[in-house]
């Protein structure tokens, strides 16, 4: 049967009886106009630029912190190491030995053999005695240490002031050697340390000999 649509001026309108569910081309055919293309865009543009405000606030949170940080840095004076004061001991609170240190000077006092006990044989003796054994060695507080006097600083060599009449000291062969290719060069090179010492080492003996200090 044929659909009947409804007659308005004479003329059967047929988007009356119109419905999107059984039309679904409909739908993108509503997308394809520009009006619902901008409402979306602008929603999504409207969510970026908020966006975009949060990360910039957070930004500038962040480096006023950071410039906080630097400038409470500076303000706070360094300790050098000279500067820190050394500790002192609290005589009422004597530091204690340790049962197992207890237990190696007891062993090295009655150990007489010629080679000294290691750490290494004091330790398995230790694991070897019983529990019984150990509660005999009982803590101790340490023996106080004399303070150490302290070192007189060493005093400086004066040099000895240099004689201006003292003789001077001869030269050298390969000295008086050099000194002489320098006065007979006369390149526009100079003659470099190199090149002398090549020159003096391809000198046999006899012809070394004949540089010597008068």
């Amino acid at each position: 049967m044929g659909r009947s649509y409804e007659k308005i001026d004479g003329i059967a309108d047929p988007a009356v009886h119109f419905c999107p569910r059984r039309h679904p081309y409909f739908l993108s055919f509503l997308l394809s106009i520009p009006s619902f293309q901008m409402s979306k865009s602008s929603k999504s543009s409207a969510e970026i630029t908020s966006l975009k405000a949060t990360l910039a606030e957070r930004d500038a949170q962040i480096a006023a912190l950071t410039a906080a940080a630097a400038a409470a840095a500076e303000a706070k004076p360094k300790r050098s190491k000279s500067q820190k004061e050394p500790k002192t001991a609290d005589p009422s609170k004597p530091r204690m030995l340790s049962p197992y240190l207890v237990f190696c000077a007891a062993q090295r006092e009655l150990h007489t053999g010629e080679k000294k006990l290691t750490v290494k044989e004091l330790g398995v003796a230790w694991k070897l005695l019983t529990d019984e054994q150990r509660m005999s060695y009982k803590s101790i507080p340490a023996p106080v240490k004399e303070p150490k006097t302290p070192k007189a600083p060493k005093e400086k060599k004066e040099k000895k002031p240099r004689d201006p009449d003292a003789p001077k000291k001869p030269l050298s062969s390969f000295m008086i050697f050099s000194k002489k290719q320098r006065a007979e060069h006369t390149g526009e090179e100079k003659l470099t340390a190199k090149i002398l010492s090549e020159r003096w080492n391809a000198l046999s003996d006899e012809e070394k000999s004949g540089y010597k200090s008068a």
